[in-house]
């Protein structure tokens, strides 16, 4: 066992970070919510929220562009919050481009990495338990230039083995895209092994890290050749993501205009180098100063006992779950932060729906991985997902409300 699942299996005590939940606003507002939905989004500390409305009051320009000292110095701030992403995940900061979201820094690999590196009769490997944004982008590519997808199939845990992956690398294999943490079951795939199997064939890996990045080890993904995550997975603000892409890869972009450009003549334009020149237009310098308060506060935690903590909780809402009649738990004891059920007679959505009437949120369907459930044999599932802002007592008004809606079913 090593990094982050080794990280999963500490024990920690059940109340270290009952001192978070005053860092986050949402509760002093909504006192009764039950926020079991943070694989979706988590919400916001009071430092990442003063620091955006901060950057609007104090430091608001054109970041990028102007030279009069209220522009330069929100510069500065934009790019020393470029290279404290590139410390959180131990690359260089050179490597690290902002985009709108995780999906967007997919799309731009597949069309300006993999796209005029692809020929007919060319292979990329995915696995069936990908969100579709790390699958449909590959698909597509594939069906442009045709050539093949190849899905790794996952067992009834939902996982995939290494000896399938290796037996499914050819010499036509151009690309592996796969996800460090599930966004359904919380499965931790073996990433340095995949990195590893990969390199040896010399074929680059794209790690999908929406799910890990707020406390992941670094040393797990720094030989990945692309990485993704999103900032507003990790306590960060929405519509901004990340892309890491190794030094000896170059990437066209996505998008062409000012900001990404060194010289433009009537027939020619010299593009900066990267990352400048994946972020044609004006960036949200505001998302990056909130992106910058979130990496403080995740720096301010212990991760490890971070970590520990909410799979802690996850465990106990495991153990309590299965004894509830009807209630099948997908893919068996969590690894992570999450788990998915469902119920022999009730859907995932009236369930949902009956869990909201008392401030529970969950989610419920297939959650942007169609493959997988389909591959699990199931129509969908009802996903609960914790943070460190979670406690016991979340998974004690879970289940009062999980029983009055079996029953109303009943």
């Amino acid at each position: 066992m090593s990094g982050l699942a080794y990280i999963y299996n500490r024990p920690v005590a059940k109340t270290v970070f009952k001192a978070t939940i005053p860092d986050f606003p949402i509760f002093d507002h909504h006192p009764d919510l039950v926020y079991l939905d943070s694989a979706a989004t988590t919400h916001k500390p009071k430092k990442v929220i003063r620091a955006i409305t901060d950057f609007y009051e104090t430091k608001y320009t054109s970041t990028g562009r102007g030279l009069y000292p209220l522009a330069t110095a929100g510069t500065r701030q934009f790019e020393s919050t470029r290279q404290q992403v590139a410390a959180h995940f131990g690359v260089a900061g050179n490597r690290i481009a902002f985009t709108k979201s995780a999906t967007e820094s997919i799309n731009i690999i597949a069309s300006g990495f993999l796209l005029p590196r692809l020929s007919p009769g060319d292979e990329v490997i995915v696995t069936a338990q990908e969100h579709h944004a790390n699958f449909i982008p590959w698909q597509q590519a594939c069906l442009s230039r045709k050539a093949t997808l190849i899905v790794i199939p996952v067992d009834v845990q939902g996982a995939f083995s290494l000896s399938a992956l290796k037996h499914a690398i050819t010499g036509r294999t151009r690309l592996i895209a796969v996800t460090h943490i599930t966004n359904v079951l919380g499965t931790i795939n073996p990433i340095e092994s995949v990195i590893e199997l990969a390199h040896q064939h010399q074929i680059p890996v794209l790690v999908d890290a929406a799910q890990s990045a707020a406390f992941c080890d670094s040393r797990m993904l720094k030989d990945a050749d692309f990485l993704v995550c999103s900032a507003h997975k990790m306590f960060g603000p929405q519509g901004l993501g990340i892309l890491y892409a190794a030094r000896q890869h170059e990437v066209t972009p996505l998008l062409f205009g000012g900001g990404a450009i060194r010289h433009v003549q009537a027939d020619e334009t010299v593009l900066r180098d990267y990352p400048y020149s994946l972020e044609a237009g004006t960036p949200d310098a505001a998302a990056v100063a909130g992106l910058n308060a979130a990496l403080e506060f995740i720096h301010s935690l212990n991760a490890s006992d971070a970590v520990a903590y909410v799979h802690h909780l996850t465990l106990q809402c495991y153990d309590r779950l299965k004894e509830l009649n009807g209630i099948q738990i997908i893919g068996g004891s969590p690894s992570s932060s999450m788990l998915a059920f469902t119920h022999n007679r009730i859907h995932p959505h009236d369930l949902a729906t009956g869990l909201a009437q008392d401030q529970v949120c969950v989610r419920a369907g297939h959650h942007c991985a169609q493959p997988l459930a389909d591959s699990l044999g199931i129509p969908g599932s009802v996903r609960v997902s914790f943070s460190i802002y979670n406690s016991e007592k979340d998974i004690d008004k879970l289940l009062e409300s999980l029983n009055r809606v079996i029953r109303f079913w009943s």
